[in-house]
């Protein structure tokens, strides 16, 4: 924590008091209920103003300060039938906004019909990090810098922004193998529809980031499923000339080719390392423990493994020298992952 002088130290605020309140009653046996209660006002696209009560922390990615990403659920008033989550984040500036990046899509969709299959966020907040000054005394130092070979050092900087958009549900949440084929489809359609038409590239395709939405259908009696391909964080309006983060380990320009390639090894991983099974609740997708059963595809996680080397095993797969060997809920996926492995 940064000491302050009485000369230096700022005013407090009604914000700042809340999060001192707020910490001091944090139990930190259960970090999950960090910003519990909290309250902030926020303004919608529209410039109306929204209370929303933060909950319960989701997710927290381990990192330094001001390079992690934080999702909290979260409700107002103002949609009272709709659950929503916050993103607190810090994406480079070097990067196209996710503001930017969705305005434009919103734009040539219009008229296209459903907007089921993309996320749908409505206050999007950027803020550059000035406050704390002897970051800033390191920035300009550093930016003065340069490497051994005489190369000038930049420094990558990144921003604080805040996403509140409705609740989407993981894909590993469902068990009806039709409704995991139709978000699979939706994402796919939905990704090269984004590349075709606004021209973006997603470059983050994990299984993190393959949700979907559920919508209630009077016909059927039952939710309908809709796959959608979630945080824009890391995507990039097209052509690429360069390499979209100053920290990527390669300077390879990131291809629509490397988003697809990614998309399948989702579906393999999820096929091979999953499986549906009964339980006291009902059905769950149960991920399949190392200590169970030796897992397809796992010396492709070893983290000894060089570069060169996980190509040259990859390489091999695509040459058709594995086996895909499919947990027995996702048997009738096997077809379709060998008919996509050897389009590559």
């Amino acid at each position: 924590m940064q000491m302050l002088s009485s000369t230096t130290r700022p005013s407090r605020t009604l914000i700042d008091r809340d999060r001192l309140q707020l910490y001091q009653g944090w139990d930190k046996r259960n970090p999950t209920n960090l910003f519990n209660g909290l309250k902030r006002t926020s303004e919608t696209f529209e410039k109306s103003k929204i209370v929303l009560a933060l909950e319960d922390m989701i997710h927290h990615q381990s990192s330094l300060i001001e390079r992690d990403t934080c999702v909290v659920f979260a409700c107002s008033s103002a949609c009272p039938d709709q659950d929503l989550v916050v993103k607190i984040s810090w994406p480079s500036t070097h990067r196209d906004s996710e503001k930017k990046l969705m305005a434009v899509a919103k734009m040539k969709a219009t008229g296209i019909g459903s907007w089921n299959i993309f996320p749908r966020s409505f206050i999007l907040k950027t803020s550059l990090s000035t406050i704390n000054i002897r970051r800033r005394r390191l920035v300009e130092l550093l930016n003065k810098a340069e490497y051994a070979d005489g190369k000038p050092f930049i420094y990558d900087e990144h921003v604080l922004r805040i996403t509140v958009s409705e609740r989407l549900f993981p894909v590993t949440d469902l068990t009806d193998i039709k409704d995991i084929v139709q978000v699979f489809f939706d994402i796919f359609r939905c990704h090269h529809w984004l590349y075709k038409n606004p021209k973006i590239l997603h470059c983050d395709m994990s299984l993190n980031n393959m949700m979907y939405r559920k919508r209630h259908d009077k016909s059927e009696r039952r939710f309908k499923v809709f796959g959608v391909l979630n945080d824009f964080d890391l995507s990039c309006s097209i052509p690429l000339k360069e390499a979209t983060s100053l920290q990527r380990i390669s300077d390879v320009v990131h291809l629509y080719r490397h988003d697809v390639e990614a998309f399948y090894y989702v579906l393999l991983v999820l096929c091979c390392h999953y499986e549906i099974v009964q339980s006291a609740e009902g059905k769950v997708m149960k991920e399949l423990l190392k200590n169970e059963t030796s897992l397809p595809f796992e010396k492709w996680y070893d983290r000894t493994m060089s570069w060169e080397t996980l190509a040259a095993v990859k390489l091999s797969f695509f040459a058709g020298r594995e086996p895909i060997s499919p947990s027995k809920s996702f048997s009738a996926f096997l077809p379709w992952l060998n008919t996509i492995r050897f389009l590559f």
